[in-house]
């Protein structure tokens, strides 16, 4: 079962992981990108926030995208997470922190204004 974007709203999710490839650290900008078209598929959608343990000073992604992150940023719908590890269908919200991140049982997973997380990203953009 993946999200159920309609063809526009795929496009759109696309090209926020083309614009903001997991490879940048850019996960709140293409966050901010695919939040408006997932409210408009769920009006429940969230933003979520992932942080390290207290005390840990970084996440890591499990491979083949495996990389160290100070925090990661991603949206909810649909009973679904997605973001540039998930691909535009997303996964499970239930399975996704264990199947994509390592020591997944002690992450913080906590909802975020997308708007506030790592203002200015996009300016960067190449």
């Amino acid at each position: 079962m993946a999200i159920g974007w309609d063809k526009r709203q795929r496009e759109i999710v696309s090209d926020a992981f083309r614009r903001f490839p997991w490879t940048e650290n850019r996960c709140a900008a293409a966050a901010r990108a695919i939040f408006p078209v997932a409210v408009e598929v769920d009006a429940r959608s969230r933003g979520l926030l992932l942080n390290a343990p207290h005390g840990a000073r970084f996440i890591i992604s499990k491979p083949p995208k495996k990389r160290y992150f100070d925090h990661h940023v991603l949206i909810e719908a649909q009973q679904h997470r997605v973001d540039a590890f998930t691909g535009e269908d997303g996964h499970d919200a239930a399975s996704y922190v264990d199947t994509f991140w390592d020591f997944g049982h002690t992450l913080a997973v906590t909802e975020v204004d997308v708007q506030g997380v790592d203002p200015g990203i996009e300016q960067d953009e190449t």
